[in-house]
């Protein structure tokens, strides 16, 4: 990094080379003798048997990623590990880089899986269980006061704002855009009414 060799490793995954919105921070997952490792501004952080690629905060200033030691997961944050348990996605930092969020549920994370009996964890704490949670609808708005995504309970689906539930739908559609924030107070999703395709304008009211 910057002209300066560093740590010489059995292998590095080049797909998990990433720097910080600054440039001035960098991370990569190294392997050394049978084991992943995750290496921070050339400093390893932790050792697991599977080490994801890093999520640096909008600010550059932390730093997340999940591991998983003995079919147990967990999320570094700061250099911090915390336990759970079936984690499905990387961690979301909101802009103001104050919150994180991430979904688990009661099935073990593979590729293509989606989280049943699901919950959104916001800066550690669990929040209400649903059927299922769409890890890639989780959205913050653009000032990092508010939090959606959409779940599905009894066959019904709806977003979550906040922890309140919205009006449930038979479907919501969630391609390349999915929840969009307008704004800081609106957003907007598509969604299944009986046989129709509506567009839908959700209004933060505090």
């Amino acid at each position: 990094y910057d002209g300066q060799e560093g740590h010489v490793y059995d292998g590095i995954q080049k797909s998990s080379i990433i720097f910080s919105e600054d440039s001035q921070r960098f991370a990569y997952v190294a392997q050394n003798f049978g084991q992943y490792r995750m290496v921070v501004d050339g400093k390893e952080v932790t050792a697991a048997d599977k080490v994801s690629n890093a999520v640096f905060s909008p600010d550059s200033k932390r730093v997340a990623f999940l591991i998983r030691k003995k079919d147990e997961d967990y999320i570094v944050l700061d250099g911090k590990e915390s336990s759970y348990q079936n984690i499905f996605n990387l961690p979301i930092f909101s802009p103001d880089s104050k919150c994180i969020a991430f979904v688990v549920g009661n099935l073990k994370a593979t590729p293509g899986a989606i989280p049943t009996a699901a919950s959104v964890v916001i800066n550690s704490r669990k929040g209400k269980q649903y059927d299922i949670v769409l890890p890639q609808s989780v959205r913050f708005s653009p000032n990092g006061d508010h939090l959606v995504y959409v779940a599905m309970k009894n066959k019904k689906w709806f977003t979550v704002l906040d922890g309140k539930e919205g009006k449930p739908y038979e479907a919501i559609l969630f391609g390349s855009k999915g929840i969009v924030f307008e704004d800081d107070e609106t957003y907007r999703y598509i969604a299944v009414n009986g046989r129709n395709l509506v567009s839908v304008e959700e209004k933060i009211i505090e």
